[in-house]
């Protein structure tokens, strides 16, 4: 006697809408120290990652940014509502 198996396939996953990546907006909005740059990478959905970077070269040539520290690196939150980009920080202590 043979018996057939039935094969089940997962049910396809929903679809989630795509969230629009807003790190060159929140780049554009925090606030900074002169002689910082910021650079936002989208970790996943709305959450980044910043860092402040400061130059620890003063010539201008393209190795100097590679010879830079981060001074500050935060986790974030954004969205936009209604056209406002809003920002939370996360991981503050309460």
């Amino acid at each position: 006697m043979t018996e057939t198996q039935k094969v089940v396939e997962p049910a396809p996953a929903p679809k989630v809408p795509a969230v629009e990546d807003l790190s060159h907006a929140i780049e554009k909005t925090v606030v900074r120290q002169a002689d910082e740059q910021v650079h936002c990478v989208r970790v996943f959905g709305d959450r980044y990652r910043c860092n402040w970077w400061v130059r620890t070269s003063t010539t201008d040539d393209w190795l100097s940014f590679t010879t830079g520290s981060i001074r500050k690196s935060q986790f974030l939150r954004a969205n936009k509502q209604a056209d406002k980009l809003v920002i939370e920080e996360l991981g503050k202590p309460g």
